[in-house]
């Protein structure tokens, strides 16, 4: 059971953010995947370790191609 009305309400609606604003969700499991990802084989050549969305997904998107 999901733990309060502000979780059950925003997880019924992120399926929507997820089509209308594409850019600005990222799912937990993509991201625990890419801070796991970073700290085990660093960030390469990246100037900074701030990380923008658009970063996380691409990120994600390329460990979900080599694990496949």
């Amino acid at each position: 059971m999901e733990p309060n009305f502000g979780y059950r309400f925003l997880r019924g609606i992120y399926p929507a953010f997820r089509v209308l604003f594409p850019s600005r969700v990222i799912r937990a499991d993509d991201l625990a995947r890419v801070m796991v990802d970073a700290a085990v084989r660093g960030t390469g050549e990246r100037e900074s370790l701030i990380f923008e969305n658009r970063d996380i997904r691409s990120m994600a998107e390329s460990l979900h191609h080599t694990t496949t």
